[in-house]
């Protein structure tokens, strides 16, 4: 709504566009956009844009503009969390499974990270919601066909360079690390690469993993080692985990820069 005042103001923008200063008058073009300039901000009355339509038309995630703003977003009311949970059920995801996922490697996480970001702990948690996508596709392979969907699928909310970091991790959860070794020079993608993979490990059987699994990757001028340790018991009772532990840590040495330390606790 407009007001008296603001039409004097409009009046005044007409005045300075239509009409030129008297002469002998030093009225300057600055002067004049100044005028302008005020006037049309009266006669408009902008108020201040909304984060979120900004977003939207911009195309930027929306928590980015409400970071910047200051905001804090909770968890559940974060567009990515509706958007992986979306995509759990467009893709048929065993939720328990991915529960399990999450927990087991953001518990492994807090032990070789406990400083991390707030960001990159969201990232490892949303890799192991969405890890197991491509079984919709085909059992043969699903991490490829896992990391295939999310490179492509509309992702709201997701900027494109964590689309891609948790593409990647999805990619890596298994198999040889070759695919993974840009993710793995980094130490940040290294630490959440090893968190999910132990994970998708430990949980393997589909049941509540065992507990007691200490790990670490500490980094060093020339190299970083890694040191995995287990429960003594577990040589009897969990003798395939050990198994797979032991190749997982052959994996890990077939870096050039990465020492691996493996054993049962003493």
């Amino acid at each position: 709504m407009t007001t008296p005042a603001s039409h004097g103001r409009a009046r005044a923008l007409v005045d300075a566009v239509a009409h030129p200063a008297p002469s002998g008058w030093a009225v300057g073009r600055d002067s004049k956009i100044g005028v302008c300039q005020s006037a049309l901000f009266d006669l408009l009355e902008p108020r201040r844009p909304d984060p979120a339509k900004v977003a939207w038309i911009r195309g930027t995630p929306l928590h980015t503009v409400r970071q910047r703003d200051g905001e804090r977003l909770s968890d559940l009311q974060d567009l990515r969390d509706r958007t992986t949970m979306a995509l759990q059920r467009r893709f048929g995801v065993d939720a328990g499974q991915a529960t399990r996922v999450r927990r087991t490697a953001q518990s492994l996480y807090a032990q070789l990270a406990p400083l991390a970001a707030h960001e990159q702990q969201r990232e490892l948690g949303w890799s192991a919601d969405l890890h197991e996508i491509g079984l919709a596709v085909s059992h043969h392979g699903h991490h490829h066909h896992s990391a295939y969907l999310l490179e492509h699928v509309d992702a709201a909310g997701f900027s494109r360079a964590q689309q891609r970091r948790v593409t990647q991790l999805v990619l890596g959860q298994r198999g040889g690390l070759r695919k993974s070794r840009d993710l793995c020079s980094d130490r940040a993608g290294a630490v959440q690469l090893l968190a999910l993979r132990l994970a998708v490990l430990l949980c393997q059987p589909r049941i509540d993993p065992p507990q007691g699994l200490q790990v670490a990757l500490v980094t060093r001028p020339k190299a970083r080692t890694l040191t995995l340790r287990w429960p003594a018991s577990w040589a009897v009772e969990l003798q395939q985990t050990v198994h797979l532990l032991d190749k997982e840590a052959v994996n890990w040495a077939g870096l050039a820069d990465v020492e691996v330390s493996t054993g049962a606790l003493k």
